[in-house]
């Protein structure tokens, strides 16, 4: 048997699979060639086992489809960020070129003192939002130190809580809280704890509707620890976007989501904070019913 017009080794591309104790593997032959014995005419072939190769091949696909899908929730985020950086900004200044150009005559005019108001507002939120931009970068970076000092973690979240009563009447959602007694005192970093609180209730308040019920509970956890516990009746979150909903840059898609403003990074920086503590954020939540957030505060705090 002969081979017209070339030598009597040909190069071959191809894949195949073999079975060796009952597993696939996946082999390439890169050369054949023509042998004659016993009046045969055989092919010789080397084969290489290609299978580590197909994994890593595999692997690398998933890793530029992970780090693929990551950059698109990032530019969102950027995008969003844009958004939520721009309106307080334009308020701020629309308002104090009105104050400044004396629209309204004179600057002793009651509506001059409204502006005031609406410009230390949207600075505030300005503030708040550039806060967590740089929480969440300085935590991804490894550089977020905690300050922890001895606290009575029901009083710190009574006094949260408090702050934030208001806006709830104003939203018009029930707020109810329990404290336990006698709960262990615990060394927390109270600015970090406090952060905590406030984005989960003020993300409970947002996305619970008029009529609704938000719950925050300070109960005794085991081993020691504490459990700060806020449930509401809100919008709920898609069972597909739990896994995701506390990574940073990453929301939840559901239409009602998308519409309310903020950068969606409360939930990843508290997830962040726990873990600092030695602890953990749990969520368990049903889209149209409602969410339940869990933050496990242990008695031994170790840095995560």
């Amino acid at each position: 048997m002969s081979v017209p017009g070339s030598p009597n080794s040909v190069k071959l591309g191809f894949g195949a699979k073999r079975r060796r104790q009952f597993t696939k593997s996946a082999v390439c032959a890169r050369t054949a060639r023509l042998v004659e014995m016993s009046g045969e005419t055989l092919v010789h072939c080397i084969v290489r086992d290609i299978t580590e190769r197909k994994q890593i091949e595999r692997s690398l696909t998933a890793a530029l489809a992970e780090a693929n899908e990551a950059n698109r929730a990032k530019q969102e985020f950027l995008a969003s960020v844009s958004h939520e950086l721009r309106t307080p900004l334009n308020a701020i200044i629309g308002f104090s070129d009105v104050i400044d150009r004396e629209l309204y005559g004179p600057l002793g005019h009651t509506r001059y003192r409204e502006y005031i108001e609406h410009i230390k507002s949207s600075g505030q939120h300005l503030l708040e939002l550039i806060n967590d931009i740089l929480d969440i970068s300085r935590i991804e970076a490894g550089k977020f130190e905690l300050y922890r000092v001895p606290t009575a973690p029901g009083e710190l979240v009574r006094e949260n809580v408090t702050i934030l009563r208001e806006q709830c009447q104003k939203a018009g959602v029930e707020l109810a809280m329990h404290i336990a007694p006698n709960l262990p005192e615990l060394n927390l970093d109270q600015r970090a704890i406090r952060q905590i609180v406030l984005n989960l209730l003020s993300n409970a308040i947002k996305f619970t509707p008029e009529g609704g019920r938000i719950d925050v509970r300070c109960d005794a956890a085991s081993g020691g620890g504490v459990d700060i516990v806020i449930s509401d009746t809100g919008i709920g979150i898609a069972h597909e976007d739990l896994d995701m909903i506390l990574s940073p840059f990453a929301r939840g898609r559901d239409v009602q989501v998308e519409e309310k403003s903020g950068t969606g990074l409360g939930l990843p920086i508290s997830n962040a904070l726990a873990s600092l503590h030695g602890g953990r954020l749990d969520i368990a939540s049903t889209l149209g019913e409602g969410t339940m957030v869990t933050v496990h505060l242990p008695a031994d705090e170790k840095s995560a």
